[in-house]
């Protein structure tokens, strides 16, 4: 008898404003950028179980003021350890890659090490066309809570536990107050089609977002 498990991705979406600065000895002495720190704790939310990592998530950070895109597929991911040191590490190098970019190849993928990728963008808009193109894009925004209020006159937010299903989402979260701060950018997402906003409304930090969200998934299985 043979049993067929169907494998149901789970795609992360982190928007960065900006690209913080650091090097290998700053990660040495102790003093990781806490923009760093918090991306870094977004990585191990997003993979790390006890022993193993979570194979069927990928990890997808967008850095906006510089059209970069870092991609970490959990399928083939090597080298990412439970500790802060190895991911922002794995970061360093991933970034590095980034000035090796020329002109000709700048919307191309480029590997860093296995299970992590990088390609640039001219601007937000190809971006999001890059988005549309995945085959099974079915987009959810988290939502701030705190910015609920500023949007329900003109869209529909729900609380993240009316989802029930363990569909192949694709999960968008902001790493700083896209609204306030840049809602052109924001516009672009609220423009998709059959995009979800979702809020949970007790959860403040970015990487318990990741933790939750995981977390509702993993039980959804069960119940499934």
């Amino acid at each position: 008898m043979f049993l067929l498990f169907l494998i149901r991705l789970v795609n992360f979406l982190l928007l960065v404003k900006k690209l913080t600065n650091y090097n290998k000895k700053d990660i040495d002495v102790g003093k990781t950028p806490l923009e760093i720190y918090t991306i870094c704790s977004c990585i191990r939310e997003a993979f790390c179980l006890s022993y193993a990592i979570r194979k069927e998530n990928n990890l997808f950070l967008y850095f906006q003021n510089e059209g970069v895109l870092i991609k970490f597929e959990g399928n083939t991911l090597k080298y990412l350890g439970p500790d802060e040191r190895s991911q922002a590490l794995l970061l360093r190098k991933a970034i590095d890659k980034i000035s090796l970019v020329n002109s000709s190849n700048i919307e191309n993928w480029r590997k860093s090490t296995p299970g992590i990728y990088i390609r640039n963008f001219s601007n937000n808009e190809s971006f999001i066309k890059y988005l549309k193109s995945f085959p099974s894009f079915n987009p959810i925004f988290l939502i701030n809570d705190k910015d609920v209020g500023k949007l329900n006159s003109c869209l529909k937010v729900n609380e993240f536990e009316t989802l029930n299903t363990i569909s192949e989402f694709f999960y968008i979260i902001p790493a700083y107050n896209i609204i306030i701060e840049d809602f052109n950018f924001f516009q672009l997402f609220k423009d998709l089609k059959d995009i979800k906003f979702l809020t949970l409304s007790k959860i403040n930090s970015i990487e318990d977002k990741f933790l939750y969200v995981n977390f509702r998934l993993d039980l959804l299985k069960k119940q499934n």
